[in-house]
């Protein structure tokens, strides 16, 4: 059966503490190249898993996908690397000093900055992460398959 190049597919799979939707569209490309979102950097470690899967289902086209990972019990740790802020602030105010500028730092100025906040997730929500992120995923990869069929009769 011929299939469309085109398709879109979402899935949303809530347990354990997460929500997890899955967003997938292709459209035509002539070999396979996958584009991977989400809506936290924190969830990076899933790429891998999340690229083979796709490969699996799907041959060739240029293919998005976003994932947008919630978590529903809000007990999340975070994590302050003082020694980074304080190297910022030291920096900024060295900066101030030689620029003969009288700018107001404030804490949100040092808290923006890369690394000086981050978002840790336990080894036990890790697995539940990808166990998740794999049925919603396969969830939405179907539908778009379903919708690529149809249009390809």
């Amino acid at each position: 059966m011929i299939k469309s190049m085109t398709g879109f597919g979402s899935a949303s799979v809530q347990k354990k503490g997460y929500c997890v939707f899955s967003q997938v569209s292709s459209v035509n490309r002539g070999h396979l190249d996958i584009d991977i979102s989400f809506n936290g950097k924190e969830y990076l470690f899933l790429l891998p898993e999340i690229r083979e899967l796709v490969k699996k289902t799907v041959k060739r086209g240029k293919v998005n996908i976003h994932l947008h990972i919630e978590p529903l019990d809000q007990s999340k740790t975070v994590v302050f690397n003082e020694n980074l802020a304080r190297t910022i602030l030291k920096k900024l105010r060295q900066w101030e000093k030689d620029s003969f500028s009288s700018a107001s730092l404030r804490a949100s100025d040092i808290l923006h900055h890369e690394g000086v906040l981050t978002i840790k997730t336990s080894q036990a929500k890790t697995s539940v992460l990808k166990q998740l992120t794999s049925i919603s995923l396969k969830k939405s990869l179907s539908e778009m398959d379903r919708l690529r069929l149809q249009e390809g009769r």
